[in-house]
């Protein structure tokens, strides 16, 4: 039998939580950049409790 690692415990929770509760396993960092890509602005990962979904948010660009 093999140990977990925090780490590998952590991932495989996120996994976990993924499956059960809808969505996709990706970090932070990985969902500000799509964000970026489509053109939002004043992006950031807010502060969650540990063990909860993380929550990304982003701006729409001011219309001119």
């Amino acid at each position: 039998m093999s140990k977990f690692t925090d780490q590998g415990l952590s991932d495989a929770l996120v996994r976990f939580q993924a499956v059960a509760f809808g969505g996709t396993a990706v970090s932070g960092d990985e969902v500000q950049g799509m964000l970026r890509k489509v053109g939002l602005e004043q992006v950031a990962t807010l502060p969650t409790p540990e063990g909860s979904p993380g929550i990304t948010v982003g701006r729409r660009p001011a219309r001119s």
